[in-house]
């Protein structure tokens, strides 16, 4: 079993990807708050096409870079001489993937006047962001192991 130093620096690109995942979500629910929820005189108060347009496109790199710290998960894991999709974190992760998938399909049907979903958008993406924080813990908790 190879250890993750023997990996270099390839070991830090999945929680790197996944971190950065998390904070593009993040700042996408900031931005669509504000813009949506802000005050009239807050002057951070964004032009609501400008933020929909600004939320969209964070949604939209949050759902790739996601997918694609999802999928070098087991790339690592196997580099590194564990089996993947054997441990809580993998299975936290595919229920991510399969949340962020569902909810990013529905951002995209929101955008085109779907406005019944919206609720379902936000709980589902607001679940994975959640679950990614809690997912996180696993992953180190594994590191540590």
């Amino acid at each position: 079993m190879a250890s993750l130093a023997d990996i270099g620096g390839f070991a830090l690109l999945h929680p790197l990807l996944q971190t950065a995942a998390f904070f593009l979500g993040l700042t996408a629910v900031y931005v669509i708050m504000r813009t949506l929820h802000g005050h009239r005189a807050d002057r951070f108060r964004m032009n609501e096409d400008r933020g929909v347009k600004t939320h969209m496109t964070l949604g939209a790199l949050y759902v790739s870079t996601l997918l694609f710290g999802f999928l070098l998960g087991p790339v690592m894991a196997v580099l590194a001489g564990f089996s993947p999709f054997q441990t809580l974190h993998s299975f936290i992760g595919i229920a991510i993937a399969g949340l962020v998938v569902a909810g990013g399909s529905l951002g995209l049907y929101l955008s085109k006047g779907g406005e019944r979903v919206r609720f379902i958008h936000m709980t589902i993406q607001l679940t994975s962001l959640a679950l990614l924080a809690f997912q996180a813990a696993t992953g180190i908790m594994l590191l540590l192991s």
